[in-house]
């Protein structure tokens, strides 16, 4: 893994087992919580540990972090002027500090003028790097040692949700994901019309998470200025480094990396949204997109397999109304997908070594407006499949009044998908349960339910 022979070499201990906390996060907010707004007890020193939730830049000079252990969080204000590191050490050090890494912080406790509670370091953290091994349990704690465990698995689960469009209740749907304990999710967008809040509280969930915006997400804003924080960039900056647009996360103890494809697509042959595309990411036709995509992967560490995460799915999967990204309110169908993302598949997988196991997205929903459902799972003739998530509305009631919530199931064994499942999941009187599985793909049987098969793409002339 590249970033952490760097990391090595730069003399940073990636598994420091000696670091004491020696107050939990819980404790430290009981104890200091009557401190008043702007208060600071320079003179006191105290030692907590936790897994990073959301790192918040504010400059390279000025970082905020949401550490959580427990069910409990503070925040950590990283600030370079009262850092024992030089300026130049600060900024790399904490370029490197990623999302989801359990770290130990030593600092002095204040109360910022916003009335939150924050630790203060003015020494280098100590920090396990990238650690997503633990499920989701909303609030999770973290193991009691705060270890990392050293062994790397290859037997996982993915849970995806598809195009949210409104329906999401944090509470229910929290609980619903502690029930199906997944080792990251993975969200295809379509949170909402630019639904600030729900975005802002998705990014609550103490889960490893990779995320998308999609069309829906840029549903007013159809250029980015500087000027004013439009809907988009406030959703950026929540999301920070969980979202993968033109980007990837790697998740190293799955010996996995997420890549993402063109934020806002609404499938077909233009680009959606060009002004804020071409603004935001450079990008001004599919060629240079597909080029981002590609570069994208490239950055991810050559062992990890490579799942990519897209609002829309590619092109060359059926043109048919039923298929997985066919025009259904046409009668004679089409090919609906992203011709960057199918192009950038197709670059990877013709001049590198990537596994690439898993494509996942939304955006053409399951039910047809042609009445009928869409088949929602693909394969191609190099085992790659390609998993359409949009299952919309995602939330039912069932006669009992229970709250019936959606997702999509992705059970990894030995590196490979063993199994994959529409699964809901009913919520009644704050308890969880399985309500209905629908089996897409088995590996027990080599079978799947409406499965196309021996998928091949082309090379295409781009022309805008």
């Amino acid at each position: 893994m590249e970033f952490l022979d760097v990391q090595k070499d730069a003399g940073i201990n990636l598994y420091p087992q000696n670091f004491e906390a020696v107050i939990s996060i819980a404790d430290f907010m009981v104890k200091y919580g009557e401190l008043n707004n702007e208060e600071y007890l320079k003179e006191v020193q105290v030692s907590v540990a936790g897994r990073i939730t959301r790192k918040c830049p504010r400059s390279s000079k000025l970082l905020f972090y949401d550490l959580e252990d427990g069910g409990a969080k503070v925040q950590v204000v990283a600030d370079a002027r009262i850092s024992e590191l030089e300026g130049s050490e600060f900024i790399k050090f904490h370029s490197s500090v990623k999302q989801f890494d359990i770290v130990g912080v030593t600092g002095f406790p204040a109360k910022l003028l916003t009335d939150s509670l924050s630790v203060h370091p003015a020494i280098k953290p100590q920090y396990e790097t990238a650690s997503q091994e633990q499920h989701c349990d909303c609030p999770s704690s973290l193991p009691q040692n705060h270890g990392v465990s050293s062994s790397l698995s290859s037997s996982f689960r993915i849970v995806v949700v598809g195009d949210i469009h409104e329906d999401w209740k944090l509470e229910h749907d929290c609980k619903a994901l502690h029930f199906l304990r997944p080792d990251l999710v993975l969200f295809t967008g379509d949170f909402g019309n630019e639904n600030v809040e729900l975005v802002k509280g998705i990014t609550e969930l103490n889960i490893p998470k990779g995320a998308i915006l999609g069309n829906h997400d840029a549903w007013s804003t159809s250029k980015f200025t500087k000027k004013v924080k439009d809907g988009v960039q406030l959703q950026l900056e929540c999301l920070g480094e969980t979202h993968v647009g033109y980007d990837h996360l790697d998740f190293p103890s799955l010996k996995l990396s997420v890549v993402g494809g063109r934020p806002f697509s609404c499938g077909g042959d233009n680009l959606f949204r060009k002004k804020l595309i071409t603004s935001r990411y450079g990008i001004h036709n599919m060629e240079e997109s597909a080029d981002q995509i590609y570069k994208a992967a490239l950055r991810t560490p050559k062992e990890n397999s490579i799942v990519l995460l897209s609002h829309n799915g590619p092109t060359g999967l059926g043109s048919g109304n039923d298929d997985i990204c066919g025009v259904d309110w046409e009668p004679e169908g089409g090919d609906f997908g992203d011709r960057d993302l199918a192009q950038a598949i197709l670059q990877l997988k013709e001049s590198t070594n990537y596994s690439i196991p898993l494509v996942v997205f939304g955006h053409m929903h399951k039910d047809l407006a042609c009445g009928g459902s869409r088949k929602m799972i693909a394969m191609d003739e190099n085992n790659t499949m390609y998993l359409n998530a949009a299952i919309v509305p995602r939330v039912k009631c069932a006669s009992s009044g229970a709250s019936l919530r959606a997702f999509t199931v992705v059970e990894f064994s030995d590196g490979k998908i063993a199994k994959v499942a529409e699964t809901w999941v009913s919520i009644n009187d704050n308890e969880a349960s399985l309500e209905e599985e629908h089996l897409l793909f088995s590996s027990n049987d080599g079978s799947s339910f409406a499965m196309q098969k021996n998928i091949t793409f082309k090379t295409f002339n781009y022309t805008e």
